[in-house]
């Protein structure tokens, strides 16, 4: 509907006043919801904390430029790191704009007006608060340190600018290209294994920078760098430097006409990347008669998760990712006595909350099929639970044999320790899961292309909010405390002890959760999966 006829639409402030006037009463009216108010609480509380550390890196970026410009220093390597820092910092987090994407299409918008609120979406994200924080400690500090105020304010506009403007474009871009899943896949593990690259340069640096200086740059190499944006930006803070000046101002033009490109063509309703899956897969109708066991309609259950798990490369990812920093982040801990405590268990602790308090958020439309099927409702949750116990099982086998490999050294306590508190915290969160993932479903949109929705899709695969965090932190918790006492008694056998009646009282809750009416009832059961389906 945008911009069907531009001469029927409204003024561009009258456009502006109705939107901001209907989120504020969608705000207004999601605020009478507890969980609403407590996660408002931690956003809030969240955004403060990135401004104080935005104005910290500002504080240091000003004295970083104030020194180097008074001593006639070149500046260039700055603008260079904000430059590609917050590029690669964008893309390894995805942060599209929230809300500027198809949720504008629904509305007979200006161009005009879809452009400001498509730039203005995401203003108070982290790592734009971190980048504008930045830039402006950049300016204080080069006006400080003796340079041009007026000229100063012209290059770090349009470093500023084209610095914005690069990030929308190359998201909006991204989105087209990643047309097809395998894209997406292999686009999402390519840039979640370089976000590990600053940890991997900080324990390999020296060995790192003996390979650099073997290496001979190409003559070619050093051409680029001075028509790249940071050096230009540097160069057009002289006053001699006008050309630069011209370049980076260029620069800056071409990038905002790629985004204005792109955005026309979203405007007009030409994204390649909106699309639905067409194709579904059919399952057979199944019915079980009153003696039958949950045994093989269990299995079957934990069959389809693992074809999902194995069709979809994000899911695939969200399961190994707990490996993956285990080994670049975890093998100097587990060099030391408590690694071999807690660094098996940390193999599958987050993948295990993520998926266990959202366990119908990959079935979408599908979920509807458990209505016409005969099976208990109870039959489906353990079925999915036991998937994700034998994923978590496997991840933090996985974990024990790396660090086995790394220390050549594990004792009895640690692994009995391991296995109950695996018990219990699993236990736990299949409980506080299932009745979550039936009250407050979320659905995880595996149709979409861009690289955020994808890394997106695979948080919100824990939906949770608050419970989810409690799941966590006090899991942790329990099993700190337990390690805690027995490292302050000099017993490691006492952990295991704390944490038996821990798994003992977990199982029996969970077994009785399973029992409830809310799980077996008919007519509850019909309401909770409805409520599922909703979100579809």
């Amino acid at each position: 509907m945008a911009g069907l006829n531009d001469l029927s639409l409204p003024r561009e402030r009258d456009q502006l006043a109705a939107l901001f006037e209907m989120r504020w009463r969608l705000f207004v009216r999601n605020m009478t919801r507890d969980e609403a108010k407590v996660s408002f609480v931690l956003w809030l509380t969240g955004r403060l904390l990135v401004l104080l550390f935005s104005v910290g890196l500002g504080v240091i970026a000003a004295f970083v430029l104030y020194f180097m410009q008074s001593r006639g220093q070149v500046l260039s390597p700055v603008f260079h790191t904000v430059f590609v820092g917050w590029q690669l910092m964008n893309l390894f987090r995805g942060s599209l704009p929230q809300g500027a994407e198809a949720e504008l299409y629904r509305f007979p918008l200006r161009f005009r007006t879809y452009v400001l609120l498509w730039l203005s979406a995401g203003a108070f994200e982290g790592l734009t608060l971190i980048g504008s924080w930045i830039c402006l400690g950049m300016f204080v500090g080069i006006v400080a340190g003796g340079g041009n105020v007026l000229r100063s304010v012209i290059v770090m506009l349009l470093f500023y600018a084209l610095n914005l403007f690069t990030t929308r474009a190359v998201f909006l871009w991204l989105g087209r290209m990643l047309a097809s899943r395998r894209a997406r896949d292999i686009v999402l593990i390519l840039s979640s294994l370089l976000s590990i690259g600053p940890q991997l340069l900080r324990m390999h640096h020296e060995r790192i920078a003996g390979w650099m200086q073997k290496i001979s740059l190409p003559p070619w190499f050093a051409y680029v760098l001075h028509i790249a944006p940071g050096y230009l930006a540097a160069k057009a803070l002289q006053p001699a430097n006008d050309m630069s000046l011209l370049l980076l101002a260029a620069w800056t033009a071409a990038t905002a006409g790629v985004l204005l490109l792109g955005l026309h063509r979203s405007f007009r309703g030409e994204e390649s990347h909106e699309f639905r899956a067409a194709a579904s897969d059919s399952i057979a109708a199944r019915k079980r008669s009153s003696d039958q066991r949950d045994g093989p309609l269990v299995g079957a259950i934990a069959a389809c998760e693992w074809d999902k798990l194995r069709h979809g490369g994000a899911a695939i990812y969200a399961s190994l990712s707990p490996l993956l920093y285990l080994v670049f982040f975890g093998l100097r801990l587990a060099r030391g006595p408590l690694g071999t405590w807690i660094v098996p268990i940390a193999a599958g602790y987050l993948a295990l909350s993520l998926r266990s308090v959202n366990v119908f958020g990959q079935d979408g439309p599908g979920v509807q099929t458990y209505l016409l099927a005969p099976v208990p409702l109870r039959t489906i949750l353990l079925g999915k639970n036991l998937f994700a116990a034998m994923l978590y099982i496997a991840q933090v086998l996985l974990g024990s044999a790396v660090l086995m490999l790394v220390t050549h050294r594990i004792g009895i306590a640690p692994l009995v320790f391991t296995a109950l508190w695996m018990v219990a915290y699993a236990c736990a969160a299949f409980t506080l899961g299932n009745q979550r993932s039936l009250k407050r479903p979320m659905l995880v949109p595996t149709g979409k292309v861009t690289l955020r929705d994808v890394r997106q899709a695979r948080r919100s695969g824990g939906g949770g909010g608050w419970m989810n965090l409690l799941l966590i932190f006090g899991g942790a918790a329990v099993g700190g405390a337990a390690i805690a006492l027995s490292f302050w008694l000099h017993m490691p056998v006492l952990a295991p002890i704390v944490m038996l009646p821990c798994a003992i009282a977990s199982v029996i809750v969970y077994r009785n959760s399973l029992r409830s009416s809310a799980y077996n009832g008919d007519i509850l059961q019909a309401e909770a999966l409805m409520n599922v389906a909703r979100t579809a």
